[in-house]
């Protein structure tokens, strides 16, 4: 169980702005019979920030790229998945991670 932190929804929602711009893509497979599988990635043990954690592909925002953008060229990075074979479906509320920093 974690404690209960009365501002921790507000600080969750309300990154300061030295925070890094990112994306990720919560990518559902679907595969023949119809039933959903979700793609994780496993992020390298030399990596700065998250490593050897269990994640959805994603990462910082270039200049001038929207999240989808973003999203999806990470995805294809990551992955190999070409962005024109995804639908995107919509989009998630931001969310501030403190410990990279990271406003995703």
């Amino acid at each position: 169980m974690v404690p209960y932190a009365p501002d921790v929804e507000l600080r969750l929602k309300n990154p300061p702005a030295t925070a890094r711009k990112s994306a990720v893509l919560v990518p559902l497979l679907i595969r023949e019979g119809g039933l959903p599988d979700v793609m994780f990635t496993l992020r390298s043990d030399t990596l700065r920030s998250h490593s050897g954690q269990i994640s959805f592909p994603g990462g910082r925002m270039d200049e001038g790229e929207d999240a989808v953008t973003a999203a999806l060229r990470e995805m294809q990075e990551e992955t190999g998945v070409e962005p024109e074979s995804v639908m995107v479906l919509g989009a998630l509320s931001d969310l501030y991670i403190p410990p990279s920093n990271s406003a995703v």
